[in-house]
């Protein structure tokens, strides 16, 4: 092997394995990449100058940050309420490969916000109002973000706002919302430990929420409006092995009733829903509705291309309507609800940025 070749595999090695190197050696080798990774593309010695700003800082934003700044982007997350997205609302992250079933979901958000924080990016806890292009750009970027407190402009913004969870539109369900009935059962389900509940919905968020609070109630009644379930089969194999969880299909949920606490306050104390050709009536603690998410980036993005559910339409390179505005995770349209296909997602459009910085030269 002559040294040319030798040097040429070395190189070939370093670019193919530089994203452990850099986990492995640790954070500052984030800074060292920055410059040195561009080298590696033949695009040249220098960091591109490219202030971008992700909106949202779920799994995809913040896998979106963790990129952007090996590519040397200068990063800005805004992020109204904790990071971590779905993570907060899930309990374990078991479909992420590589990591163990039981693995808990906020620990995978944490461990990723420190990644990214240590990357150098900067994470702020402020509310986003508005996300939109600017024609024609100016000299401080093509993109005005508005926060509540003022007004930004960036060469790129990610929308990873996510979404939330769609009302179940039962009668009584803004008077017991809080009262009984909660759209998250990691959050709220420890409240009824030992008690019967119910949940509503059939897909995967429904049953992996039946399947926790099985865990921690006596009986758990899922009320399923479909003939069968649309979760993914291994939810539904699960979910057949559990002795306290009841499956009603068919069931279409007909109201909520209360009963007055000594306090005076009005609680849940029944489901009532027509099974089987008959009104039939549940004394539960807790009512769980997961009927389905509707998104949130249409919202901050009125000017952008958006389905009926409100999130974004895009292309495969996550790119929207909008210039230089990306959409990612649960922010677009049809998505597929796991953890990894969002970072997928966050990571595919930084590298599309990066790619059309260069596309002209």
């Amino acid at each position: 092997m002559t040294s040319h070749t030798s040097i040429a595999t070395v190189f070939t090695l370093i670019r193919r394995f530089s994203p452990y190197l850099v986990t492995i050696i640790g954070r500052q080798s984030c800074f060292l990449t920055e410059g040195w990774m561009l080298t590696q593309t033949g695009r040249g010695l220098q960091n591109p100058h490219m202030h971008l700003v992700i909106v949202g800082a779920g799994i995809a934003g913040l896998s979106a940050a963790l990129y952007a700044r090996l590519y040397g982007f200068e990063t800005t997350i805004y992020e109204e309420l904790a990071p971590g997205g779905r993570c907060l609302e899930t309990v374990h992250a078991k479909y992420f490969p590589g990591l163990p079933a039981d693995e808990k979901a906020v620990t995978l958000a944490e461990r990723l916000e420190s990644q990214v924080l240590d990357s150098g990016a900067v994470l702020r806890n402020e509310r986003v109002l508005q996300v939109s292009s600017r024609e024609p750009a100016s000299a401080d970027g093509p993109v005005t973000i508005r926060t509540e407190s003022d007004e930004t402009f960036a060469d790129a913004c990610i929308i990873a706002v996510g979404d939330e969870r769609k009302p179940a539109g039962i009668p009584g369900e803004e008077e017991f919302a809080g009262r009984g009935l909660s759209y998250c059962a990691t959050c709220d389900g420890p409240l009824f430990r030992g008690r019967d509940v119910c949940v509503i919905g059939g897909g995967d968020s429904a049953c992996d929420e039946a399947l926790f609070l099985s865990e921690i109630c006596s009986t758990v009644h899922l009320l399923c409006r479909s003939e069968e379930l649309t979760a993914l089969p291994a939810l539904r194999t699960e979910l057949s092995g559990r002795d306290n969880i009841r499956q009603y299909f068919g069931a279409q949920v007909r109201g909520l009733e209360g009963t007055i606490t000594d306090m005076g306050f009005r609680v849940l104390q029944s489901v009532r829903f027509r099974w089987g050709g008959t009104e039939t009536s549940l004394a539960v603690a807790a009512a769980f509705v997961f009927v389905g998410r509707r998104g949130l980036a249409a919202s901050i993005a009125p000017e952008l291309d958006a389905d009926a559910d409100g999130r974004l339409h895009t292309d495969r390179h996550m790119r929207t309507s909008g210039t230089m505005i990306y959409a990612v995770g649960s922010a677009r349209s049809n998505p597929i609800p796991q953890f990894v296909v969002a970072a997928a997602d966050g990571v595919v459009a930084v590298k599309d940025l990066y790619d059309r910085m260069y596309e002209d030269t």
